[in-house]
């Protein structure tokens, strides 16, 4: 089961709240579902229905939600537990925690369930909305939060795909929690075609909030900009009153058609005061051309972050040219009439253009054409004489480096040369150059999101693992494919390569560490939590890592058995690395550092980076400098000196901070956006 994050009240630590009471069963109702005692029907809808029910161990209120969906196929059985997997990442105080899943039998067959956390006296962000009277700002400060924990979901490359005013619940905090991410995903084996065409009424409750791309017959290839769409939808409902499509009553093949063609209506002529940079912010949000809305929930929350501070957006005004194109595809027929009877007038306008040429011929020119002064001489050339040796202009700080056509999903700075390593989710490995701010080698040797990326500890090698548990190991000079692996751990977290690029060990949802490619493939377990950063000793015979539990874990690379455990550290660990010394380095998300020896060689050494909430961070090859990056800033610290070598820093003009990673030679760091871009950032000794 999924440990609960920090930044959630854990209700196995706080006061359980009153369980539902007790109805009696109604028909069909289970009493019990696995090791949960069902105390009531929740709600219920076309293709689940959702049960409070009371947990055993440890005892607390928990929401049940059971698909209507067989789900015998051996081939949707194995696609549903590795959907739960990628579940688990999903950690954010926004987000209603899955705390586990699994497969009931009943009369009906097999049927899958997420054990999901009870929201108790909670409201859908309409309702509350509504009964609290919030103002046009608080409104637009509710709706911010929401935006994060979408955003937390496409950082770990999970699209909701239902978002909807019933899937977001504001809790007794005033705070939003998102529910059903990836579920949508999870039980797609039996949202067919069929089941879109049949169950109208269940497809006209959420079709409101379908992107034009998600009614499309194949419905392939969707991203996050379907659940930037779904948004924007909620934010115009959420700031007007209604929705901008009244599709009550349409059937299904009408309702697609007005989504896919008819622009909606301006905020402004619903309530005058969004007019301006709010009504630009909706309406990019809104855009039918998926190419032309933000690129992420974050990008949408930033902006209207902006917009509350009163900055400029980065939204701008859709223009006449797309205004133009949303007509032709409303007026297609009349459009195609119209050209008919122009090209009939053009070919009659040759025709007579042509006539009036042969009169012409006939006819002798004016006198003064005639007898008109020749043209003189053509003006002489001016040149612009340049200097004999330019001097390149000195790069701009940061430097924005572009090339991923989706959000960074990690960095990896090579040990001893100018090169960085970054890959997305859309499965791009680019080498880059840092002298000449340009790529090396670009590989795409994956068909799936890559979710981390290692150097080999002399910089040889690069070493790339995707979501669908692929290994690649390339060399770093041309980037040659030098060996494959396969993983069959799940989701995975963190990656690490040995002296030589092998073997390799990947970090695990499911507190495990799998070491592959050496004589045999070992299983280092731990004891609670999912593995978030791993990393080889100098020698390559320990493998450390770091866990969303604050526990830190060393094994014997060969054998798998345990070495070192280590629980003091609490916070979730967000980075770790061996010193050339053998020396274990850690860092916490809220700042916290420690380096010490597991054999107790050495005294520990504890160190604050000025920083909390990191997302990420990455340590210098000698252990001795840090670099780390929450959502919106980053900073590096020189751990010997105890000395920031970069401040807190937020850059306006990145998108949310995924990846981060310090030059060889400490001069500069790096940090990846949930836009795809890298913007690198020269270091000076703050005094």
């Amino acid at each position: 089961m999924t440990a609960r994050p920090r930044s959630v009240p854990s209700f196995a630590t706080t006061p359980m709240p009153p369980p539902p009471p007790h109805q009696p069963n109604p028909a069909g109702m289970p009493r019990t579902i696995g090791e949960y005692d069902v105390q009531r029907v929740l709600g219920a809808g076309g293709m689940a229905t959702v049960y409070a029910a009371l947990q055993r161990q440890p005892r607390r209120t928990v929401a049940i939600k059971v698909m209507r969906s067989a789900a015998n196929a051996k081939s949707a059985m194995h696609r549903f537990k590795r959907e739960i997997e990628i579940l688990g990442r999903l950690r954010h105080p926004y987000i209603a925690q899955v705390y586990d899943a699994g497969i009931h039998v009943d009369d009906t067959g097999s049927v899958p369930y997420f054990v999901m956390e009870y929201v108790p006296g909670a409201k859908t962000i309409i309702e509350y909305a509504t009964a609290r009277e919030l103002s046009l700002r608080d409104r637009v400060k509710l709706f911010i939060k929401v935006c994060a924990a979408v955003e937390n979901g496409h950082l770990n490359k999970i699209i909701h795909r239902d978002l909807k005013p019933g899937n977001i619940l504001i809790d007794e905090n005033a705070d939003p929690k998102v529910i059903d991410f990836g579920v949508a995903r999870a039980t797609e084996f039996d949202l067919t075609s069929s089941t879109m065409h049949t169950e109208e009424g269940r497809l006209i409750g959420t079709i409101q909030y379908m992107a034009p791309e998600q009614l499309e017959p194949t419905r392939q290839n969707l991203d996050a900009r379907c659940d930037v769409y779904a948004l924007g939808i909620l934010l115009y409902k959420l700031l007007t009153g209604r929705p901008p499509y009244d599709l009550k009553g349409m059937p299904v093949f009408t309702a697609a058609q007005v989504i896919r063609e008819d622009a909606p209506p301006k905020p402004s002529s619903l309530r005058p005061e969004l007019k301006g940079d709010l009504e630009t912010i909706i309406l990019k949000a809104l855009a039918k051309e998926r190419e032309r809305r933000y690129r992420t929930a974050g990008s949408l929350g930033r902006d209207l972050v902006r917009y509350l501070a009163d900055k400029p957006i980065k939204a701008r005004d859709a223009g006449l040219a797309y205004r133009v194109r949303l007509f032709a595809r409303r007026h297609r027929t009349e459009l195609i009439a119209a050209a008919v009877v122009g090209v009939v007038i053009v070919i009659a306008a040759a025709v007579l253009i042509q006539q009036q040429s042969r009169l012409d011929r006939v006819t002798p020119p004016p006198d003064d054409l005639v007898a008109g002064t020749p043209p003189g001489p053509p003006p002489a050339p001016v040149t612009t004489p340049m200097p004999a040796n330019p001097e390149p202009a000195p790069l701009p700080d940061p430097v924005a480096l572009t090339g991923h056509g989706a959000a960074i999903t990690g960095f990896a700075a090579s040990p001893d040369r100018p090169l960085l390593a970054s890959v997305s989710a859309d499965a791009r490995l680019i080498v880059w150059d840092l002298e000449r701010a340009q790529p090396r080698f670009t590989a795409a040797d994956h068909d799936a999101s890559i979710v981390a990326v290692a150097f080999s500890p002399a910089g040889d090698f690069v070493g790339t693992v995707d979501d669908a548990g692929r290994i690649v190991v390339v060399t770093t000079n041309g980037g040659r494919v030098e060996r494959t692996h396969r993983h069959d751990c799940g989701a995975v977290h963190g990656l690490a390569l040995a002296p030589g690029g092998a073997p390799v060990a990947v970090a695990c949802a499911g507190f495990t560490v799998r070491v592959i490619g050496g004589d045999r493939p070992i299983t280092c377990r731990g004891s609670a939590g999912s593995f978030r950063c791993v990393a080889f000793s100098p020698d390559g015979r320990l493998v450390a890592a770091g866990s969303d539990g604050g526990v830190v874990s060393v094994w014997d690379a060969v054998t798998g058995v345990t070495r070192h455990r280590d629980e003091t550290l609490r916070d979730p660990i967000v980075a770790i690395a061996f010193t050339p010394a053998g020396a274990l380095v850690t860092l916490t998300d809220q700042g916290l550092g420690r380096r010490w020896h597991p054999d107790g060689a050495e005294a520990a050494a504890s160190f604050a980076v000025g920083l909390a909430g990191l997302r990420v961070a990455s340590f210098d090859a000698a252990g001795g400098t840090v670099a780390a990056a929450s959502a919106d800033e980053v900073t590096v610290w020189d751990i010997d000196a105890a000395t920031p070598l970069l401040a807190p820093r937020a850059l306006e003009e990145a998108a949310g901070f995924t990846a981060v990673a310090l030059t060889a030679d400490r001069d500069a760091v790096a940090v990846g956006d949930a836009e795809g871009t890298v913007h690198l950032l020269g270091l000076r000794p703050v005094p």
